[in-house]
């Protein structure tokens, strides 16, 4: 979001607190026409989004006013910005051509690091269109693939157990409303992660990955 403060000062430089409670720390840019940019949200979503949860836009007023500026409740609005951000189930980009065609090539998927990667990926593509072969590194990353396994089903229900510990550490000492929301889901899945455990016999030894195939969109409010 773009605000004006009600004295007309912001920050000399870019703030940005830790990274924790699901995802990137918050921070605010001072812009030169003297409005000042405060950012983002993020949720996971299955289909693109054109609006801003109000969910949303309370945790990052509060975290703002909170945590960035004190003196942001006495600020104007002047912008809410809505954008999404192509992330796959597993987490990792889609690079590469599709299989089964001749002619259609992917380079999606990058969620938060496309704007840096942009460069590298850009050259890496020109290369594959002109017949060369793919960086080692990206190989994994082909568009048609089983999703790339992050660690064994125990290790990924154990990080799991604490990204949702993560928000006790917010200024409330609570989990805000709309992280709640999401506790059943969070529940569910360990414990079927149990279950499927105890039915197959055996420890940590099965790779899982993050999540079914699928093309998901981070959704970010800024």
């Amino acid at each position: 979001m773009v605000v004006e403060t009600e004295d007309g000062r912001v920050p000399d430089s870019v703030l940005r607190t830790p990274n924790r409670s699901f995802a990137c720390g918050l921070h605010c840019v001072p812009r030169s026409d003297g409005s000042l940019y405060v950012g983002a949200t993020n949720i996971i979503s299955y289909e693109p989004r054109k609006y801003a949860l109000l969910s949303d836009l309370k945790f990052l007023i509060e975290c703002a006013m909170d945590q960035l500026h004190t003196g942001l409740d006495d600020a104007s609005l002047q912008k809410l910005q809505v954008g999404n951000r192509p992330i796959p189930a597993d987490g990792f980009p889609l690079f590469g051509r599709l299989d089964g065609t001749a002619n259609v090539w992917m380079a999606t998927g990058t969620y938060r690091d496309g704007l840096h990667q942009s460069p590298l990926l850009a050259q890496q593509m020109a290369d594959m269109l002109g017949g060369r072969e793919a960086h080692p590194a990206l190989r994994d990353f082909v568009p048609v693939r089983p999703p790339l396994p992050t660690g064994t089903r125990d290790e990924i229900v154990d990080r799991q157990r604490g990204v949702a510990q993560d928000p006790l550490v917010e200024p409330a000492g609570d989990v805000p409303q709309h992280r709640r929301q999401a506790a059943p889901d969070l529940h569910a899945a360990v414990g079927a992660a149990g279950r499927d455990r105890r039915r197959a016999g055996r420890g940590s030894a099965r790779p899982a990955a993050a999540g079914p195939d699928v093309l998901l969109q981070g959704v970010g409010v800024t």
